[in-house]
């Protein structure tokens, strides 16, 4: 998988899928849950394509809701892209849209939030200006 940047004022991180045979299920869609997972890379691969190696060493991002809301199936074979924009933050705290898309088929949209510790201590780490200008939402 390739991630990359988008477009939409550098703030928005394309992420690609190519869905496998691990991912359907027995009515031969992507299955629900795979979404999660999907959500969960998506983020990660963000993170790490925008953040310092010290910081991905350093703080660990961890899911404290998902909402999801399905608009399309998507099938075997299928070539989606995960769409990840960062909404804000706030404290420990940040929230996530992520577009599931198929072309211009929009497959399902995810809002999640996520909670920022430190990987040693496991303790809430507060996000700074510092940390959030590596993913383009504070100038």
């Amino acid at each position: 998988m390739n991630p990359q940047r988008g477009q939409e004022g550098g703030s928005a991180f394309v992420y690609p899928i190519t869905v496998g045979p691990d991912a359907i299920d027995e009515l031969d869609h992507v299955n629900n849950a795979v979404y999660l997972t999907w959500v969960q890379q998506a983020i990660t691969a963000y993170w790490v394509a925008h953040a310092p190696a010290e910081e991905v060493a350093k703080i660990a991002w961890i899911a404290l809701r998902h909402d999801i809301r399905y608009r399309s199936e998507a099938f075997l074979g299928d070539q989606l892209e995960a769409k990840v924009l960062l909404r804000g933050f706030r404290g420990s705290r940040s929230q996530f849209e992520i577009q599931f898309s198929r072309g211009s088929v929009s497959v399902a949209e995810v809002d999640t939030t996520l909670c920022c510790i430190d990987r040693e201590t496991r303790q809430l780490h507060r996000i700074t200006h510092e940390l959030a200008r590596h993913f383009a939402i504070v100038a």
